[in-house]
């Protein structure tokens, strides 16, 4: 019988041992997914970067164009004005965007969903029980 418990419990402790190493190795997973999901939101993020700056360039030339066309110098006064609104616009656009980015971002823990000194915890308490029942066998 004493040799029944200790099996046991050393059953308990492999299979507790067993399950962290395979949480382990989905958090390992998880995290590779998550660097690539990162990966590629950061990608898309500097292509809409570079869209908004295209976007700004090319409406900024136009605005000069209209302001030139008008007989309105684009270097001072309501000239100067109209280009500084367009390009605070751009401005304020890129601030929303980049913070919707890094709102996205900072969301993302591997710690979120899994809870690995749980599954240390649940180790400890296995070996700790075989220690028991050795020692209970034993004495």
């Amino acid at each position: 019988m004493a040799h029944a418990a200790i099996i046991s419990a050393a059953l308990g402790a492999a299979s507790s041992i067993n399950q962290a190493r395979q949480a382990g190795r989905a958090r390992s997973q998880q995290a590779a997914a998550m660097a690539q999901q990162q990966q590629q939101a950061t990608l898309r993020q500097q292509i809409e970067e570079r869209r908004l700056e295209r976007e700004r360039r090319s409406e900024e030339a136009s605005a000069r164009a209209r302001l030139g066309a008008a007989g309105v110098g684009s270097g001072s006064g309501s000239g100067e004005a109209v280009l500084l609104g367009l390009n605070n616009q751009f401005d304020q656009q890129l601030a929303d965007n980049r913070a919707l980015f890094n709102a996205s971002m900072g969301s993302q823990s591997l710690l979120d969903d899994d809870d690995p000194f749980g599954t240390i915890l649940g180790v400890g308490q296995s070996l700790v029980n075989l220690g028991s029942v050795i020692n209970d066998r034993t004495s």
